[in-house]
């Protein structure tokens, strides 16, 4: 998929967060994972802009284990792995506090997190971890309860309530993630899922009010139609001032019944037209050695547009 110098880290990176289950994902038996449509542990993403392009691995690293606690102790103990070999140790508070608000005292009692706890990303040539928490448990409203009392500890700032008293009337919480190398270097995001229709530019996010991502999304779905639990939004928090430093959409990519062409192509258009560099991807995907598993577009603080692919290996377990 990648050029020769690439593939071991991404096998490396792919190692360490999958552990002693690297070695067996093409295990039917691991197949207990919430992060692709199939039950599959591992995602690679391609990040394109106008800069170039850059990839990390995504992971859910307890997947293979069938006991909830010892999964959730597992996920645990890879992140800890995780922050020393990227060199993100400085992460550790603020991870310690998104487990701590975004999980219950004993995850393995809660039937809402069977799926697991936590995905994890890493980036084979750069310094960082991304932590992803499940917070799809309880009611809808306290999870924004306890969303609203997390973004408090990390990322205070009056923006942060404010985005947080309209999403919560439209949408419900699906994770809550830290992102960077250190306090300096990271923000906090809010992913979610609109459970009312609603205008995304009523959210009060920049990002999701430029032309660009109602291009973006004319691209991709072009005379199709997706539903909205097909669309995931995030919007993230810088842990310095609490300023909204990020948005991004994606879209599930098997709700499109799309093949491994029509995404090369439909790729190659967005590049051009979002002027951002070429998927290095393409020739996989269009061969079938890949599959898309989500597309999204997002937007930083200063307006820079990327384009985000999520691939998986194909039809995993057929």
């Amino acid at each position: 998929m990648w050029s020769e110098i690439e593939l071991p880290t991404v096998i490396d990176c792919a190692a360490v967060l999958l552990g002693d289950l690297s070695g067996q994902a093409h295990s039917t038996w691991l197949r207990r994972s919430a992060l692709n449509n199939d039950g599959s542990a591992l995602q690679v993403c391609e990040t394109c802009s106008a800069d170039g392009s850059m990839v990390r691995i995504v992971a859910d690293p307890g997947a293979g284990l069938s006991d909830a606690r010892t999964r959730h102790e597992a996920s645990l103990a890879t992140l800890g792995r995780t922050l020393v070999l990227a060199s993100a140790t400085d992460l550790s508070q603020l991870c310690d506090a998104t487990l701590a608000s975004g999980l219950p005292l004993e995850p393995d009692q809660e039937p809402d997190l069977a799926p697991g706890t936590l995905w994890l990303a890493v980036s084979p040539t750069h310094p960082g971890v991304a932590l992803y928490v499940n917070a799809r448990w309880g009611p809808v409203h306290e999870r924004w309860r306890r969303t609203r009392r997390w973004l408090v500890g990390v990322a205070p700032n009056a923006s942060t309530g404010e985005f947080l008293d309209r999403a919560s009337q439209v949408a419900d919480i699906a994770s809550l993630a830290i992102e960077g190398v250190d306090r300096l270097r990271a923000r906090a995001k809010v992913y979610f899922r609109l459970v009312k229709c609603s205008q995304i530019n009523e959210l009060g996010v920049a990002a999701f009010s430029q032309d660009v991502v109602a291009e973006f999304l004319a691209l991709i779905l072009g005379q199709h139609a997706i539903r909205t639990s097909g669309l995931v939004f995030s919007v993230g928090f810088s842990t310095v001032d609490g300023s909204i430093s990020d948005g991004k959409l994606d879209l599930c990519a098997h709700c499109l019944h799309y093949d491994g062409e029509d995404w090369s192509r439909l790729l190659t258009r967005c590049s051009r037209r979002l002027d951002i560099a070429t998927p290095r991807c393409l020739e996989s995907v269009h061969r079938g050695d890949a599959e898309v598993a989500l597309v999204g577009w997002g937007v930083d603080e200063v307006g820079a547009g990327r384009l985000n692919i999520y691939l998986k290996e194909p039809r995993y377990g057929q």
